[in-house]
């Protein structure tokens, strides 16, 4: 009897040390970045969500993953700490975090459930397999947000959308069929009136394809229906290896025998260059954070004659107009915009005149164009990117420099501001600049 309760002993002993060593770790880990008071409510939130598991060194190394994101998108404690229990979920449904983390931007303002932004990581996975282009994968999530679509829903009209990669069809028709048509909880449809919906979605689908095509989506429907929480994640950590091929073949496919995609301005959450909205001479009054202006006179902000050449002043100008405005995931106008979407919105302004054709829609495209400039070569005029992922090479966001050390980008917590490019995480965290203009005046 001795000997069992000394073993009793030892084991309370171990299991003490190992949560104190985990625990540690957590407040290792965030000490630098957290103050001692949102280091609590960080650690407290998560172990009452996640119990025991709080102090597994998977969750510990997801945490260190997920810290660049936070700092780079300004999340609170508590924003925070929901990030690390979503993504610990992801984790455990099988999605990695590199499959999703581009969401991470939409939880500073999320007030879907828990169960939502499941389904959304789980599309997010399939269109990344499926190399479903990102400026549609971002509009689709910006629209159906927009129209109060859960995340049930939106996954499910996702893989439609996915599966139109391989038809030859109006593929911007579909896009606005799927969006028009798919009910904001798709579980409250009977199986019959679901059926016939996907049959009209897919009506141009080949025969065959649109046949396999619903039976998928139906077998998805039946076994996620009644589902929630642990009973959710675990169904979708099931493999489907043949629809996981699927996906991989689609990814696989020669963009050449895609449809054409060409979503409009509207779609992409641009405004036209020439609409009041995005009018350059539009200021931020309440603004502090702007450049010396004082030196600039109204009357000499003109459009350039060639827009290869850039005027500083015009620059700063339009920048000036945009500083304030709120995050809006996928957006591009003054009424709410990403990252990526104010780059475009700034350079496409008169003053600066970029033709839309010279610069894409997203982070990462728009850090293809131009020329290379090193770190220590960035001035006025250059798009500056980083990236937050764990896999550095990964583009996550961009922002504008402005010379003089300052850029200007927009933030999912604080929209868009300007800040130094030598504080130390943008410097730890810079991926490459690229120079569109040809001088700077």
């Amino acid at each position: 009897m001795k000997i069992y309760y000394i073993k009793i002993l030892i084991l309370s002993i171990l299991i003490s040390c190992s949560y104190s060593i985990y625990s540690q770790n957590l407040s290792q880990i965030l000490k630098e970045d957290f103050n001692k008071r949102e280091q609590l409510l960080i650690q407290n939130e998560v172990r009452k969500k996640l119990g025991s598991r709080a102090n597994k060194k998977d969750v510990n190394l997801l945490i260190s993953d997920l810290l660049p994101w936070a700092i780079m998108e300004g999340q609170d404690s508590k924003s925070f700490a929901r990030t690390i229990v979503l993504f610990t979920r992801n984790i455990d449904a099988g999605i990695d975090i590199t499959d999703s983390e581009d969401l991470i931007p939409l939880l500073n303002k999320y007030n879907g459930t828990d169960d939502d932004f499941l389904f959304l990581s789980k599309f997010y996975q399939e269109a990344n397999t499926a190399n479903l282009p990102i400026e549609v994968r971002d509009s689709y999530i910006r629209k159906a947000r927009e129209k109060n679509i859960n995340g049930f829903s939106t996954w499910i009209g996702g893989r439609i959308l996915i599966f139109g990669l391989v038809e030859k069809i109006d593929y911007n028709k579909l896009f606005h069929n799927v969006l028009n048509k798919l009910p904001k909880n798709i579980k409250n449809n009977s199986e019959s009136k679901n059926k016939k919906l996907f049959s009209e979605l897919m009506q141009s689908f080949s025969e065959e394809r649109k046949d396999s095509n619903i039976t998928i989506l139906m077998n998805q429907l039946k076994d996620t229906q009644s589902k929630t929480g642990r009973s959710l994640t675990n169904v979708l950590s099931k493999k489907d290896r043949n629809l996981e091929s699927s996906f991989s073949e689609i990814g696989e496919l020669d963009f050449k025998l895609r449809p054409k995609i060409e979503l409009s301005l509207e779609d992409l959450g641009i405004e036209p260059a020439n609409s009041d909205q995005s009018n350059s001479t539009t200021t931020n009054p309440n603004n502090t954070n702007t450049p010396d202006t004082s030196t600039i006179e109204s009357n000499s902000i003109i459009p350039p004659s060639n827009w290869k050449n850039l005027k500083k002043k015009n620059l700063i100008h339009v920048v000036d107009g945009w500083l304030g405005t709120k995050y809006v995931y996928g957006g591009g106008t003054k009424k709410g915009t990403d990252c990526s979407g104010f780059t475009l919105g700034v350079f496409t302004d008169p003053l600066i005149s970029v033709p839309r054709s010279e610069l894409p829609r997203t982070a990462r495209h728009q850090a293809q164009v131009g020329t290379s400039v090193t770190r220590a070569g960035i001035k006025a005029g250059d798009l500056v990117f980083f990236s937050a992922s764990k896999n550095q090479t990964k583009i996550t966001h961009v922002g504008l420099a402005l010379g003089g050390g300052q850029f200007s980008h927009a933030s999912s917590t604080r929209g868009v501001v300007i800040q130094g490019l030598s504080e130390k995480w943008w410097v730890d965290r810079f991926v490459t600049s690229r120079r569109l203009f040809s001088k700077v005046d």
